[in-house]
């Protein structure tokens, strides 16, 4: 039969039609997701959380993978605000959005503790551990992706410190110092190793300095991590030292207690929560005495009570 012009038009626009709402359906909300980012990252550079909180959760929302990593930058920036609540509820969509962030998981974990929910910071961890395990078993058959951010061994390392340090301190806190031990010990494996790797090329550990501006939170998926971690050394002695008194069952225990507060004495705070961990290390150390009588400090601390409260100098 033959074909009007006009049917031809008709079907043309309705092809055209079809065509226009097949992109619209598949690229429109990636490329608003893109530009709610670009927003949100001049927010971020500006200093300015809510509004980057606005920009970068419409992101998220459009498009999970991978604008919640970029989500995960406010709530880091609501921590360096000294907006714990905030930076809580940014965290938690975080993982709403995206529950394989491993990053975002150590960071809700250490402000859960700070509230003493000790139970939520281990569950998140113990399930943020078996999340890297298997990304790691991936990688080893060649599919890297799985993980956000972590497609190399090195950055597997480097985020298993971070969770095992984080629930080294939540099983100290929950009166729980033998697993704590077990998890800071592999921390403290997995940090020399770091330090080490991140050393070579660089002036002696000792004797580097890190720019303030390479001490915040690392939040970014390609941000580097080991300045960040390097700057946790002082809270992994910490730990450490607490996990020691709270066991103080051998002479061991107790020469390892003591070789953790030197370690925490001898480090260098970065923020005022270190400083008086160190206050509170000098003032053990000068008494002379031990874990085992508490380092003769009248009203010291238990060994259950919570490392990160700043404690007060006795004596």
């Amino acid at each position: 039969a033959r074909v009007s012009w006009e049917g031809q038009v008709t079907f043309l626009l309705a092809s055209v039609f079809l065509v226009v709402v097949v992109i619209f359906y598949f690229f429109a909300p990636p490329a608003a997701a893109l530009v709610y980012n670009v927003f949100g990252q001049q927010a971020i550079g500006a200093g300015n959380a809510a509004e980057a909180e606005l920009y970068l959760e419409s992101a998220a929302r459009l498009d999970p993978d991978p604008h919640a990593a970029a989500l995960l930058e406010v709530g880091c920036l609501y921590q360096t605000l000294g907006a714990p609540d905030r930076a809580q509820n940014v965290f938690e969509r975080v993982l709403e959005a995206d529950s394989r962030l491993l990053l975002a998981r150590y960071h809700l974990a250490e402000l859960y503790s700070d509230r003493g929910e000790h139970d939520k910071a281990l569950q998140l961890l113990e399930d943020g551990l078996n999340l890297l395990e298997t990304g790691r078993t991936r990688m080893s058959i060649g599919e890297a992706d799985f993980l956000p951010g972590i497609d190399t061994e090195t950055r597997a390392d480097q985020i298993e410190y971070l969770l095992r340090l984080a629930r080294g301190r939540a099983y100290l806190e929950s009166s729980a110092p033998e697993q704590a031990k077990g998890n800071l010990r592999d921390a403290e494996a997995f940090f020399n190793l770091i330090a080490d790797e991140w050393a070579l090329g660089l002036p002696s550990r000792n004797d580097t300095q890190l720019a303030p501006e390479r001490m915040n939170l690392a939040c970014g998926q390609d941000d580097s991590l080991e300045p960040f971690i390097i700057n946790t050394e002082m809270n992994l002695h910490y730990h450490l030292a607490r996990t020691y008194d709270a066991l103080c069952d051998d002479d061991a225990t107790v020469i390892a207690a003591r070789e953790e507060w030197r370690l925490v004495r001898n480090g260098r705070p970065t923020s005022s929560r270190q400083e008086a961990w160190r206050d509170d290390a000098v003032t053990r150390l000068s008494s002379g005495m031990t874990c085992a009588d508490a380092y003769g400090l009248a009203g010291a601390p238990t060994p259950t009570a919570t490392p990160d409260s700043e404690p007060t100098p006795v004596g």
